[in-house]
């Protein structure tokens, strides 16, 4: 992946305003029925249970060994579970092979309009369907339909603005080897309960919130030199990890997002990126 660089105009919108988002792959489902939110409760790494008392619910969909599917942002609506995910073939799949004798019904409604982040998100989605919805820091909102008439931010600022906020994004920083303690503790946190009942992975999740650290984390890096993806990243000679991505942010010079060994993952701690210094932002 090359060096992101923002459009300046979506940039500042997002930072002091608002603008919306054409999310790669963001689709919305209902899930309902009887057995709808005990049968998710199997599923993914969340307590379904507490939905109903918050604005919204992150959870993961994982592997029976524990790595990550897919990610999913569950709201209660009704007498449905509204669901939003750039994994929906996972929980296409998932629905096909364990829904067996559950009353639980999973309806498409299709890509989501758009969402629109920044600190005055609300005020833009008056008039849209709607639901409250952060995906880079702040304020946000997942649109469904009634797509506002707003400046548009392109995707290369969204990769700006999530290493600035230190946000993971799937099919981008996500791999398929990856576990939710990997990330940043608010990651984790808000993605998995360690103290629900039984679902798909838990045994792994488990074991690792146990033992309390994974073998490696997932960290922002930065810089004052380009850095090229997939670059190693040594302490001396010793390599300790990779790039993942790069960007150049207007604020905040130039960012990375890498895999290291949770040793050298602390936040400060100065590392080496093909010969060029680099720190641990968060």
């Amino acid at each position: 992946m090359a060096l992101a660089m923002p459009d300046l105009e979506g940039y500042n919108e997002l930072r002091n305003s608002a603008a919306k988002i054409y999310w790669p792959g963001l689709e919305a489902f209902t899930l309902r029925g009887a057995d709808a939110a005990e049968w998710l409760q199997g599923q993914v790494t969340n307590d379904v249970r507490l939905v109903a008392k918050m604005p919204w619910l992150d959870a993961c969909v994982v592997k029976p060994t524990g790595q990550i599917e897919g990610v999913v942002r569950i709201w209660a609506r009704n007498e449905e579970l509204l669901l939003v995910t750039d994994a929906g073939s996972v929980l296409r799949d998932r629905v096909e092979r364990f829904v067996i004798l559950e009353d639980v019904v999973l309806e498409e409604l299709g890509p989501i309009a758009c969402t629109v982040q920044g600190p005055l998100a609300e005020k833009a989605v008056v008039g849209c369907e709607a639901v409250p919805s952060p995906r880079l820091g702040g304020e946000g909102f997942d649109v469904l339909s009634g797509e506002p008439d707003m400046p548009a931010a392109g995707w290369s600022t969204v990769l700006v603005r999530s290493l600035e906020e230190g946000v993971p994004l799937p099919n981008v920083d996500i791999d398929a080897r990856a576990f939710p303690a990997e990330f940043p503790p608010p990651f984790d946190s808000e993605h998995v309960s360690y103290e629900k009942g039984c679902y798909t992975g838990q045994e792994v999740l488990m074991r690792l919130h146990s033992r309390g650290h994974t073998n490696r984390a997932w960290r922002v890096l930065e810089g004052l030199e380009v850095v090229e993806p997939g670059a190693p990243v040594t302490v001396g000679e010793e390599t300790v990890g990779h790039v993942v991505r790069t960007a150049e942010s207007p604020t905040m010079g130039f960012l990375l997002s890498a895999y290291l060994k949770v040793d050298a993952a602390g936040t400060g701690t100065q590392l080496q990126c093909a010969g060029k210094a680099v720190r641990v932002k968060v």
